[in-house]
């Protein structure tokens, strides 16, 4: 087997891992305690579209997989990222997400949950922001608030709102719902490669590749000092 990817969940009872072996890309769940796999999922359809980015909802119970490439619905190729949301237990796909439509496809590079799984918000190399109902996935917002490539995504607890970071240093706080620009904040220095929520929703911190932290009132766009 060749490793791509693991990811704990959340409540670090099950792992998440990415092989391949002769070619054959698959995504395995374990049972970390009970040293013993839960289930296996791979595509099954001949396209070697390598998962390289995982992330778990907050429940433990699915896991958002990107992959590059996929059947169509003509039956050809499409080279271009998709979201694979997995169920756990079973080791099936219950939706699969193509990364916007043609003329602004880009690959995939950040994805959120919702707290409650209900809405999952991905981020592209260009720029794009796109927010999934998982209810209603035919109705998906395509945003793109960002001029450079998306960094990290973070909803707020109540999943309101939406935090977005890119490599232009630029962060957007956006609503949940339409994608609409709330706010616009801008790193002193670097780029954010996470944003994390104060559990009331008021504050929002970035942290950066180059070690730093920044934090503002997320009502205000105040900065706190250092």
């Amino acid at each position: 087997h060749e490793l791509e990817e693991i990811a704990w969940s959340p409540d670090g009872s099950k792992l998440a891992i990415a092989t391949t072996l002769d070619g054959d890309p698959a995504v395995e769940f374990w049972d970390v305690d009970r040293e013993r796999r839960i289930s296996r999922w791979a595509q099954r359809n001949g396209v070697e579209a390598y998962p390289h980015r995982m992330t778990w909802s907050s429940d433990g119970t699915r896991v958002a997989v990107v992959g590059e490439g996929d059947l169509g619905e003509n039956g050809a190729v499409v080279w271009a990222s998709h979201l694979h949301l997995v169920d756990v237990s079973t080791g099936t796909r219950t939706h699969k997400v193509l990364s916007g439509p043609r003329h602004t496809r880009g690959d995939i590079i950040a994805v959120a949950w919702s707290g409650d799984g209900n809405v999952l918000a991905f981020g592209t190399l260009l720029g794009t922001v796109e927010i999934v109902d998982l209810h209603r996935p035919s109705a998906t917002i395509s945003v793109k608030p960002h001029g450079e490539s998306i960094t990290a995504l973070a909803f707020t607890p109540d999943g309101q709102r939406l935090a977005s970071a890119a490599r232009d240093g630029v962060v957007k706080v956006l609503t949940a719902d339409q994608g609409e620009d709330l706010l616009t904040l801008r790193l002193e220095n670097g780029v954010a490669t996470q944003l994390a929520w104060s559990p009331d929703g008021q504050r929002l911190a970035a942290a950066t590749e180059t070690g730093e932290i920044q934090v503002w009132d997320a009502s205000r766009g105040y900065q706190f000092a250092p």
